[in-house]
């Protein structure tokens, strides 16, 4: 499993409740930070350590950082930061994508760049492993060498024509967003623009995370640096989104996934 956020402290907060969650069933997970810089006064060497104490925690295996600063992710270069990413999932090879949605949970221009770059990537990928797993892309002046290579990097040894790897968008459901604002847990507005969640209906997958919920709490305090946006999260009693996350299938394989709750597994990626 990859996933990709904009800055650290978003695999926490987000994300953190998935992989505890799939850490502790087996999974190989990998986790992409676009920012090393952030906006305060934090040095990258002190944000980078607490992001790595956070991921042993959670359970990642490995994390990148890919030294962009906050808050500058939309002046990249097009191309740029999407190369980035086909590159390592080309790499990598991974079954599950996971990122934020195109509302960026906060309207964070940030995630949002991040969001759409990574499912520009992730197309390119989905193609690239479909591509190989048709027969006559290994025929056009390809040796036989480079066909067992690599369909049997992308698929393993046996034949399984049709692999098709996932990507999900993380989101916050729209009647939840509505009641923290009600009790003023939330602002109305973030980024300048009305705070609002993701239609319920659209939601394909919740995931039960109460029995991870203190490794994600602790993840998050792992963020000493800054503990007034922490506390709030960790100390807010029944916080919904340290019982549950919510998830938006996006794609299967090389397929546009629209289709309200299609997921045929709930509580499960």
């Amino acid at each position: 499993m990859l996933i990709v956020i904009a800055h650290p402290t978003d695999e926490s907060f987000i994300f953190g409740g998935m992989i505890a969650k799939y850490a502790a069933s087996g999974w190989n997970i990998r986790l992409i930070s676009a920012v090393s810089q952030t906006a305060d006064d934090v040095s990258p060497d002190i944000r980078q350590r607490e992001l790595e104490k956070a991921g042993q925690i959670l359970g990642v295996s490995e994390i990148k950082s890919l030294g962009f600063s906050e808050g500058r992710l939309s002046s990249i270069a097009p191309g740029t930061l999407e190369d980035m990413l086909e590159q390592y999932m080309k790499t990598m090879l991974p079954d599950v994508v996971v990122t934020f949605g195109t509302l960026g949970i906060n309207n964070d221009p940030d995630h949002q760049k991040v969001c759409f770059a990574t499912t520009y990537a992730f197309q390119k990928y989905a193609k690239h492993l479909w591509k190989l797993s048709q027969p006559e892309a290994f025929t056009k002046g390809r040796g036989k060498e480079w066909k067992q290579y690599e369909y049997t990097r992308a698929f393993g040894a046996t034949e399984t024509y049709g692999k098709e790897s996932k990507l999900y968008y993380a989101c916050y459901p729209k009647s939840i967003v509505e009641y923290l604002q009600k009790i003023k847990n939330l602002p109305l507005e973030s980024y300048g623009k009305p705070w609002v969640g993701t239609e319920d209906k659209s939601i394909t997958t919740v995931l039960d995370i109460k029995n991870v919920k203190t490794k994600k709490r602790n993840a998050l305090l792992s963020y000493e640096s800054c503990k007034e946006e922490i506390d709030p999260f960790v100390t807010f009693e029944k916080n919904p989104f340290l019982l549950h996350e919510y998830y938006l299938l996006r794609m299967q394989g090389i397929y546009e996934v629209f289709m309200g709750k299609s997921d045929p597994y709930q509580d499960s990626l």
